[in-house]
């Protein structure tokens, strides 16, 4: 970041990410395309990644207890990295059912 970015509008782009669901994987990847778009359009990206957790992963198992908070921490995170850099706009990405939720 320079000190002409903060004279732009900021950004957020939010999207729960995990490199182990088809369902997040592709969003760190949509995400710098997203921000790409927005700088050719004179704003600044500000990237907040959230964790995210699979039904299909955890199903049957003491993890699913992880798996529906998830959405109130997916929604947690988003809120604090776009409230707390003072960001003018956001754009959420969402994939499975859990982030959805979330976002």
């Amino acid at each position: 970041w320079t000190e002409e970015d903060f004279l732009k509008p900021i950004v957020t782009i939010a999207a729960p990410f995990s490199n182990n669901m088809p369902c997040n994987n592709q969003h760190r990847e949509l995400a710098e395309l997203i921000g790409g778009m927005l700088e050719e359009r004179g704003c600044k990206p500000h990237y907040a990644f959230t964790p995210v957790i699979s039904d299909g992963l955890t199903q049957g198992t003491r993890f699913m207890r992880y798996s529906l908070v998830s959405r109130d921490a997916i929604c947690d995170a988003i809120e604090i990295m776009h409230e707390g850099y003072k960001a003018d706009a956001i754009i959420t990405l969402g994939g499975c059912d859990k982030s959805v939720g979330g976002v």
